[in-house]
């Protein structure tokens, strides 16, 4: 350490030191805080919103904090940082010999952001798992299932294993035997209009896709017919069934549209 041949020391003394070092920290964390959300804007702006997660930022805080740190050794301390960073080269390819998993995790992490196959909001199957991603940090991907139960799953093995991704929606079909005296015009046309805002009513249906209503053909006791749900998979199928179920059944019945097996 050589603090007296630093320009701070000889033009300002201690004092000159002091507030140099605290004013490269603060600008280390002031940058870090800019620099981490614009990125992120200018990263989702052009992946539309297909990339996500903290991986990125946390890689771009690590950078910004060592450029700093060097600058601090450097201008303040009178240390030249070269052979600390030679050190930390040898030292590291120690520690990776230890660290395997860890590494693997973090390239597996950056492999997976990059790609933009798997990204923050995206509803995946993976080792038995379903649910939506929360997060992919440098260690692992943050997954919640329907029931809310979080799910860490490390990077490490998602470059292995095989990710289903799935659509943000999800289908329920309800059967339906209608009496073969009703109205199936009507039907037609208004019972999905009443089921969709019970299914809206709830937050469950999900944007741009109302039931679809089919008619399957005849049965001994009536016509059997097929209403189709679509509803978001933050929702579990019991409920979108039975909110779904319980609107058609106070339609048909209202209207006289059940068919009587009896």
């Amino acid at each position: 350490m050589n603090i007296e041949s630093t320009v701070l020391y000889s033009t300002w003394g201690w004092l000159g030191v002091i507030v140099g070092a605290a004013f490269l920290i603060g600008a280390a964390a002031v940058l870090t805080h800019v620099l981490v959300r614009f990125v992120s804007k200018i990263i989702l702006a052009a992946s539309d919103g297909r990339v996500a997660g903290s991986i990125l930022n946390n890689i771009l805080r690590v950078t910004i904090w060592v450029i700093a740190i060097a600058l601090v050794l450097r201008l303040c301390l009178g240390i030249d940082p070269t052979p600390l960073w030679g050190a930390l080269g040898v030292g590291g390819i120690a520690l990776s010999l230890g660290a395997q998993s860890t590494i693997s995790n973090l390239i597996g992490g950056l492999l997976i952001t990059l790609s933009k196959d798997t990204t923050v909001g995206d509803w995946v199957v993976v080792g038995g798992i379903e649910g939506e991603v929360k997060d992919i940090t440098w260690r692992k991907m943050l997954v919640q299932d329907e029931l809310g139960n979080l799910h860490n799953i490390p990077n490490s093995t998602l470059t292995t294993s095989t990710v289903t991704v799935l659509t943000k929606y999800f289908s329920v079909a309800l059967p339906l035997v209608l009496d073969s005296h009703c109205d199936i015009a009507a039907v037609d046309a208004e019972l999905p209009g009443v089921v969709s805002k019970a299914l809206v009513a709830e937050g469950m249906q999900y944007e741009g896709k109302p039931p679809v209503f089919t008619v399957n053909g005849t049965e001994p006791f009536g016509i059997s017919c097929t209403l189709r749900c679509y509803a978001k998979r933050s929702f579990g199928t019991g409920q979108v069934t039975k909110t779904a179920m319980e609107a058609s059944i106070g339609y048909l019945t209202e209207h006289n549209a059940l068919a009587s097996k009896g």
